[in-house]
């Protein structure tokens, strides 16, 4: 019966003051090894998607980010992420985790504070519900972007219309995580809100505006 996060927020602390500016951290409920179920629930605790889980190793740990799926307009999908509290020094970490519904394969792209676009190490042919491996990037030059990475997303089909731009801090020895996330398109979906006394589901149809984004985590 525990719920994980623990407020709206996002994080362990009721106060918005709490979360840095920018990102936010990511906060794990810790659990003994074995075999789990998760589930994701809406208003009044109607089902939306479980999925089940092993731990089997100490210390390991997993995300789980519920996506509308482009399956159909009233399905959903966990993508499980198993994460890495870890950072290197001189470097900052960067993956990319792609839950964007309507969106082709992505491909990411680093601007240098000369102008120009490096793909070295970063994620060429994204697939929505997959994510990238953690990239390394030294910190003294991307430093002189404001303090950040400068990283330009494109669908792999069109590598030279940025559709997204993503600032990570370029922070010696963190590790961030870049959510692509939302719609690029007005989108028409159908929400389960509830049933009726004979069982039967109860639905309402919704228009998303486009609300394509990039949120910004930090896992270490």
């Amino acid at each position: 019966m525990r719920q994980y996060p623990y407020n709206a927020t996002g994080t362990i602390f009721p106060n918005p003051g709490f979360v840095p500016t920018g990102y936010q951290y990511m906060y794990y409920m810790p659990v003994a090894l074995g075999n789990y179920k998760f589930i994701f629930s809406g208003t009044d605790k109607v089902f939306l998607k479980d999925i089940q889980t092993t731990l089997v190793a100490r210390n390991e740990l997993q995300s789980f980010y519920l996506v509308e799926s482009p399956d159909a307009v009233d399905a959903y999908r966990i993508v499980k992420v198993p994460e890495e509290y870890q950072g290197t020094p001189g470097k900052v970490r960067i993956r990319i985790v792609h839950l964007g519904s309507d969106s082709q394969n992505l491909m990411v792209k680093q601007l240098d504070a000369t102008g120009n676009l490096k793909t070295a190490g970063l994620p060429q042919d994204l697939a929505f519900g997959s994510f990238s491996g953690y990239t390394e990037i030294d910190t003294v030059g991307a430093a002189r972007n404001s303090g950040n990475v400068i990283l330009k997303i494109s669908e792999t089909n069109a590598p030279n219309n940025v559709i997204l731009s993503a600032a990570v801090p370029a922070e010696p020895n963190g590790s961030f995580v870049v959510l692509i996330q939302g719609f690029r398109q007005t989108t028409s979906r159908r929400i389960l809100t509830g049933h009726n006394a004979d069982g039967s589901p109860v639905y309402e149809t919704l228009t998303v505006q486009p609300n394509f984004r990039a949120n910004l985590r930090r896992s270490y």
